[in-house]
């Protein structure tokens, strides 16, 4: 065969290759709203997902009934993280037992790490780029909005945003408005070639790990871990934990919570037609009778190390009276989830065993409990009854 003639069989075959790779990927990127789900995708790759990618991933959505959805708006506890999501469980998160009992569509977009003010802005984000997608369905805005408050570290979150992202002599309400209203730079990819983006952030997502398993010490093994409770009997250890912003000063405090409210605010001009819920979740000291004294995980360089139930049960209390209050007179749904879980709480573990940082099932369980009873099933759902002590 001539030389030119093999030049040109190669280049043919060259392009025919890139052509159908070409073809293959389109393909991935058009189905995949439709196959990244929890019965198809494996599990081990979905913490490698954007929230975009991943609102879809639980069986909470049905594409072939009705058009009404609600969202789930937080940090890592609306996403549902925790053992029954690392066990592979089918129902993991909250709102897959409301989706059940409810028969409701949810979309989840929850995301790890959030204050009130990224969970806020990624959700709006988000469903801003699902409206320009070329393969995302189409939403109509959801007809109410579960915003998942957890006492543990979201407060502690909404310092660090105020502290990396606000300008001088910026205004609370100005600095959430301008977050939520920036683009992501990278919200065409995700939104229209969402399988190469989750294949660019399994990349660097392991990069990372790889990194941070080389230079990291290995937890302590359980028996030395320094706090413990009594659960059904049972003596259980448990690592240093998260506590209702024990680190916060009444000042810290205040700032914290505007951010929330004014998060909520703007849902709420964003969406006037929903109804906002705002869920809240006890910190995991928050949720038993720990055996004192308690050591409590570090967000800070304040010197508070060791803390008491009744001191955590006073700081609780504070931020639910405060947000009830603030619900009020918004006319917002407040649910407060504490009593399902410390009730809960006292016959079984609701954390852990393994993730102590987040429920574990029949947590979940829990407080999608208190949410069908203090808002499906109650007709008077915006006269939340605040009271403190």
């Amino acid at each position: 065969m001539p030389k030119g003639h093999k030049v040109t069989k190669i280049a043919m075959n060259v392009a025919l290759v890139t052509v159908s790779t070409c073809i293959a990927f389109m393909t991935l990127n058009f189905f995949f709203p439709f196959v990244f789900r929890e019965d198809v995708f494996p599990r081990n790759l979905v913490a490698n997902s954007d929230s975009l990618q991943y609102a879809y991933y639980p069986n909470t959505y049905n594409f072939k009934g009705s058009p009404t959805w609600v969202a789930v708006v937080g940090d890592s506890f609306a996403q549902g993280m925790g053992d029954a999501f690392l066990n592979g469980d089918e129902n993991y998160s909250a709102a897959h037992f409301l989706h059940q009992r409810t028969g409701k569509n949810f979309l989840i977009f929850g995301k790890s790490g959030f204050g009130s003010l990224g969970a806020a802005a990624t959700f709006i984000g988000d469903f801003r780029s699902y409206r320009d997608s070329w393969i995302y369905p189409k939403l109509h805005k959801p007809e109410a909005i579960f915003d998942f408050f957890y006492a543990g570290n979201d407060l502690n979150n909404n310092i660090e945003d105020l502290n990396k992202y606000m300008m001088k002599n910026e205004s609370t309400k100005n600095l959430v408005a301008r977050l939520i209203e920036k683009r992501p730079s990278k919200w065409f990819i995700d939104a229209n070639l969402p399988f190469a983006s989750l294949l660019y952030n399994y990349v660097r997502f392991n990069a990372k790990k790889l990194v941070h398993m080389q230079m990291s010490a290995p937890d302590n093994a359980q028996g030395r871990w320094p706090n413990s409770l009594t659960v059904g009997g049972n003596t259980i250890s448990a690592p240093p934990l998260q506590s209702s912003a024990a680190e916060l000063s009444e000042e810290e405090l205040q700032r914290s919570l505007a951010v929330l409210f004014s998060s909520l605010e703007y849902l709420k001009r964003w969406s006037p037609g929903s109804e906002i819920v705002v869920v809240y979740i006890p910190s995991v000291v928050g949720s038993y009778d720990w055996h004192e004294p308690i050591e409590i995980q570090k967000y800070s360089d304040n010197p508070t190390k060791f803390i008491t139930n009744k001191f955590d049960e006073m700081k609780s209390e504070e931020i639910r009276y405060k947000i009830c209050q603030f619900s009020n007179l918004s006319d917002f749904t407040f649910v407060d989830t504490t009593s399902y879980v410390r009730k809960e709480g006292r016959k079984r573990l609701l954390h852990g065993p393994k993730d102590w940082k987040h429920l574990n099932k029949d947590g979940y369980s829990a407080v999608a409990s208190a949410i069908m009873e203090q808002f499906y099933e109650n007709p008077h759902h915006h006269r939340n009854n605040c009271h403190k002590g």
